[in-house]
């Protein structure tokens, strides 16, 4: 008892956080018999540090315009008309608009379907392999996994901040399809779909994928080969699923474009 009071003194949420990027192994192996309650606390953290770009874009953007217009005020040409104002000119780094207020509520929803997802396909590994384990234990799992997408969130907003420029390739994207410059033809479903699946593969993706590997592990007893080869099957799958809605979606804006 003295010994688990001890270590839970010492790994406070603060020092968990620390663990997960340096120490991973001995912050996991802590993990699967305690912070039965912080981990959603640290959910709160990666989705507000996760929609954090995107407010950051929207922020921004409408300051540009806003600026621009009053630039159209304040011209000294005699009819300076702000609704003939060129928007390249408020568009070069940002829409006019930035993302969408759905764009930026509906990534909660999503990112804890995807959590539920992952700790789902987890669950379902670990029993047909023969080492069961709780959902609830691998949802814990997953979001303390998170965590690089929590770093991802402050590098983009401050990148965001800094450059006052937005993101427009996420991931690798940009090799298929560059959203920053005019398509004179529009993607076929084939790059949307291709361009869909890079746009989910970046360091920090590769960071949380190697963390769930290794936390699996630890949690379920299982070997490390068969884990990895598990975490990247589920992996795979997703990738494949967000292929084929992005694949649906081109096929369907070619359509609406013919009428």
């Amino acid at each position: 008892m003295d010994n688990n009071q001890t270590t839970s003194h010492q790994l406070s949420p603060r020092k968990l956080l620390w663990g997960i990027f340096v120490h991973p192994t001995q912050t996991f192996t802590y993990l699967k018999d305690m912070g039965k309650r912080t981990y959603w606390i640290t959910a709160i953290l990666i989705i507000i540090l996760s929609v954090a770009p995107l407010i950051s874009e929207r922020s921004l953007s409408h300051q540009v315009t806003v600026s621009d217009i009053s630039e159209g005020f304040n011209s000294k040409a005699p009819y300076a008309d702000p609704m003939m104002i060129n928007p390249d000119s408020a568009s070069q780094t940002f829409s006019p608009i930035g993302p969408s207020i759905f764009k930026i509520v509906g990534m909660i929803p999503g990112t804890i379907l995807t959590w539920f997802i992952w700790a789902g396909g987890l669950h379902l590994a670990s029993v047909f392999l023969g080492h069961s384990n709780s959902f609830k234990q691998m949802l814990k799992l997953t979001i303390w996994a998170w965590i690089p997408y929590a770093f991802r969130g402050i590098v983009q907003t401050l990148y965001i901040l800094v450059t006052r420029t937005s993101i427009t390739n996420p991931g690798l994207s940009g090799f298929i399809i560059d959203k920053g410059s005019q398509q004179l033809i529009p993607p076929g479903p084939g790059k949307l779909a291709l361009a869909s699946a890079l746009g989910h593969i970046d360091v920090f993706q590769i960071w949380a994928v190697l963390l769930l590997s290794t936390g699996l592990t630890l949690f379920t007893g299982i070997p490390q080969k068969k884990a990895r080869i598990t975490i990247f099957i589920i992996w795979a799958l997703l990738i494949v699923v967000s292929m084929i809605i992005a694949m649906i979606g081109g096929m369907f804006g070619q359509i609406t474009t013919m009428f």
